[in-house]
């Protein structure tokens, strides 16, 4: 959800519920934009360096 160009809120789940989601705010705060965006693929945890 946004204001102007400050996202202020973000929910994360899998598309079905996620576009349910959208479907809710947009009706309650008509308003404001309301995007439904894939969560970008995580790097496998084999693939990135341990923490020091």
């Amino acid at each position: 959800m946004w204001f102007g160009v400050t996202a202020i809120a973000d929910y994360i789940a899998p598309q079905e519920q996620a576009e349910q989601y959208q479907d809710a705010m947009a009706r309650r705060f008509g308003g404001l934009r309301i995007t439904n965006e894939p969560f970008p693929d995580l790097p496998k945890t084999s693939d990135t360096p341990p923490l020091n």
